[in-house]
Order: structure tokens, then sequence, then C-alpha cells
């Protein structure tokens, strides 16, 4: 057997990239992790079959080793970090979007939202799976907050100095806090009473938005008077659409600049880690580094011409 060298993952290098599929896209494909396996065994048809005791012991040092590397513990991090971007925050936004802009549209949904129209329990489903995706993206995004504060803690170079600078000029624009308040209002007090517009004439739709009620967001005391005169300033109703979309464009640039950026500053280290890899395959296989590497890059090669 043969253990496939760690790779930056790919996919996620310009976030104007993610932007340009749909959102149903988005959810279906998120950011390609596949170029990063992890440990993946790749069979080598002549592998030894024979294993002694010590070379089962040069396997377990060989893989401490590389287990303990920088380059290899950085990869990780960045790795895990982007599975919070690419399978949980931007899966959140596709559902939630789907109802927003179904509704915007003047699809069939728009007229579903509206109890009158059509019976309450067909009304009363749409409302609960917006209450749900609006629940899990304010969430997921807070989560992102978290684990983009934790890749950047006790760092102090370039990346951080940067990344510190360029989310200063995101935090201002209100939508970012205004997503915290309402994370913090559906986590500790409930959610937000939700509403909707539909403006219909003689030629058909006119305008539809699902909307939150102001009254309510301003009943919490958790608001500081900068989002409370945010919050005041749509009148009667909040359209939670173009805030949403506001949010997800500027949360998504920050991280995908960041996650690029950690690549970036980690390629030397992966490429000192993978060594560490080709001397796991050498005690694996019993055979001298130099042999381990061409093996190793063979069986790549084989495999990324299979795939």
């Amino acid at each position: 057997m043969a253990i496939k060298r760690l790779e930056p993952f790919e996919g996620c290098h310009a976030a104007t990239a993610l932007r340009s599929w749909s959102p149903l896209a988005r959810q279906r494909h998120g950011c390609d992790l596949s170029g990063a396996p992890v440990g993946e065994l790749l069979m080598v048809s002549d592998t030894p079959n024979s294993s002694t005791s010590s070379r089962r012991e040069a396997i377990r040092e060989a893989q401490a080793r590389f287990h303990a590397h920088p380059g290899y513990r950085e990869h990780m991090r960045i790795r895990a970090f982007t599975v919070t971007l690419v399978e949980v925050f931007e899966p959140n936004y596709a559902d939630l979007i789907e109802i927003l802009e179904g509704v915007a549209s003047g699809s069939d949904l728009a007229v579903e939202m509206i109890e009158n129209i059509t019976s309450a329990q067909v009304g009363a489903g749409v409302a609960s799976r917006f209450n749900r995706h609006l629940h899990n993206y304010v969430a997921g995004a807070s989560s992102l907050i978290d684990h983009a504060r934790r890749m950047t803690r006790d760092r102090d170079d370039a990346v951080t100095r940067e990344y510190e600078k360029r989310k200063a000029q995101v935090i201002v624009n209100p939508e970012i806090p205004f997503i915290v308040g309402l994370r913090n209002l559906s986590l500790h007090r409930s959610l937000p009473i939700i509403g909707y517009t539909l403006s219909m004439t003689q030629t058909g739709l006119e305008r539809s938005e699902v909307e939150l009620s102001v009254a309510d967001l301003l009943d919490s005391d958790r608001w500081n008077g900068t989002m409370r005169e945010y919050i005041s300033a749509f009148g009667e109703r909040l359209p939670v659409r173009p805030v949403v979309t506001r949010h997800h464009e500027l949360v998504l640039d920050l991280n995908s600049w960041l996650i690029n950026e950690l690549q970036g500053a980690n390629r030397v280290p992966l490429v000192e880690a993978n060594e560490l890899l080709v001397a796991i395959n050498a005690a694996i296989m019993g055979v001298d580094l130099e042999t381990a590497r061409t093996r190793t890059l063979l069986e790549e090669l084989r495999r990324t011409t299979i795939t």
C-alpha cells in the first residue's frame, strides 16, 4: 500500500467562482475537497505481504512524525475550516435563498405564502421551512465567525494582519452585525415574526418578499443604538432577501480569501509533510525513500488517470 500525498484544496481559490454557480449548484458541489485526501490508502500491486515487528514499529514512528508535523496539522485545520464554509455555511445559504428567490420570482411559492389564497396548512408549511433555514443560516454564520477566530488566533504574520484589515472593512456593513444580532435573538428569545408582501396588478405580480416585523425585532433589548437605527429605517417590515444576499457575499469573499492565503502560507510546510508521507510508504513497502517516492508518484498518476 502507498499513502497519497496531501494537496491544497481545489475550488475555493476565488469567491467569484463559488458565486458563479447557482445556489443549488453550490449546495451540490460547494468547494471541491476531493483533491485533499488525508491518509488515503492506495493499493500497490507489489507490496510485500510479510510484516515484521520492526517494520510495524518503523511505520508507527513514521506516522507519528507525520501527524506531529506543523504542515500536516495546519493542513487539517484549514480543511476543517473549509468544511465549515463549504459544507455548512454555503448549503444553509442555498436552502434559505431558494425560498426567498422563489417568493420574489412570483412562482407558486409566492402564492402559497398567503394563507387566505390557499390552505393554511400549505402557507404554514412554507413558513416552517423558512424559519428552519433562517435559523440554520444565522447559526452557521456564527459558527464560521468562531472558527475563523480560531484560525487566526495566536498568529502574527502577514496573512492575519491583512485579514484583520479586511475584516474591519467588512464588519462596518450593517448586514454583518444584524445577522449576528438575529442569531442571538433567535437563540436566546425566539424566532422573529415573519410576514409577506404580495403586490398584484392587472398584468400580474408586481412585488413579493418575505419580511420580518420591525416592531418585533425592536422589542428585543439586544440591539445597540446603531442597529436599532438600521432596523427602524426599514419602516414596518424588513425584507430578508437583500439583507441575506449582501451578508452572504461579504462573508464568502472574506473567508474564501482567508482560506486561500492560509493555504499559500502552508505550501512549503505541506511539501515537508509530504516527504514524511514518502517515509511512511517506504516503511510500508520495505524500500528506500527514492523507490517509495517513485512508486507514490506513479500510483497517484494511475489514480488520476483512472478517475
